[in-house]
């Protein structure tokens, strides 16, 4: 079973009247989950505003290619569609037991990136999106197996920790047959099928270094710590498998919170305090 999945209620907002107490606030930007369908109350956001982000990597802007809904307020930002043909951009991190190839099986137009083999831990692929924070990634993913560790979609610092062999979001689909994250522990979101394709999306919460997991727009596992807790920022994406099988990515995206006239929220929900940081005289 995944871990319990925290109420969502919606909290009365404090407005203007709180930039007349205190003033001079700069509005706080709210993250949507990208994945929803429906309106709701407000899940994510952060006490210290966000500053305009310029992605450090080339990255076109897209309103909807499968990322977003109709009432999204976040910027998206396609990270890798493969819709140019090919895999440029995916550095080999030498697993000679594995390869990566264009594939014309496609979750989103045309086309998809494939690994094949067994490549060992963070030796498949990975592309440099070095000091981003978004507070939502979405990734299409699809194995031709379910008994095997494969299809790892790591997002991390450029060490990602001792030994450079950990990630602060780590998913993977296990020999167990399910899609899983891994924060030290497993936890097991969902069964999987063969040669299925699944959306994935991860809101991400950098006050509190934590992040949800919703598959195909159904929630998941919420408040999984990160696991390697001092990333500051996403650097690197690494995609491999463990065991010798096939995967393929598709349509990997990045969104940032549009800016809103909320201007404070919390509805304690992370069940804990880790957004408060400072106090206001």
């Amino acid at each position: 079973m995944c871990r319990s999945l925290s109420a969502r209620y919606p909290v009365t907002s404090i407005l203007c009247a709180l930039v007349a107490l205190v003033g001079g606030i700069p509005p706080c930007l709210l993250a949507g989950d990208l994945e929803d369908p429906a309106p709701r109350g407000i899940d994510l956001l952060t006490f210290q505003p966000l500053e305009p982000i310029e992605w450090p990597f080339t990255a076109r802007a897209l309103a909807a290619d499968g990322l977003g809904t109709p009432d999204d307020l976040r910027a998206a930002w396609i990270v890798d569609d493969f819709e140019d043909g090919n895999i440029d951009g995916w550095i080999d991190e030498g697993g000679g037991a594995c390869s990566a190839s264009i594939s014309t099986i496609a979750a989103l137009g045309t086309y998809s990136m494939r690994v094949d083999g067994a490549c060992g831990h963070r030796l498949g692929r990975y592309y440099d999106v070095t000091g981003s924070r978004p507070t939502g990634v979405s990734v299409w993913v699809r194995s031709n197996t379910v008994n095997t560790f494969d299809t790892y979609f790591i997002l991390g610092d450029a060490d990602s920790g001792p030994g450079g062999n950990s990630g602060a979001i780590y998913f993977l689909g296990t020999a167990s047959g399910n899609w899983s994250v891994f924060d030290g522990h497993d936890i097991p979101c969902q069964a999987r099928n063969p040669n299925q394709w699944y959306r994935i999306n991860f809101n991400v919460d950098w006050a509190c270094k934590m992040y949800d997991v919703s598959i195909d727009g159904v929630l998941r596992a919420t408040n999984v710590p990160f696991y390697y807790e001092a990333t500051e920022s996403f650097d690197q994406i690494h995609v491999y498998n463990w065991d010798s099988t096939t995967a393929r990515y598709d349509s990997i995206g990045f969104s940032t919170p549009a800016i809103s006239d909320l201007i404070f929220e919390d509805d304690f929900e992370r069940g804990s305090t880790c957004r408060w940081s400072s106090v206001v005289n």
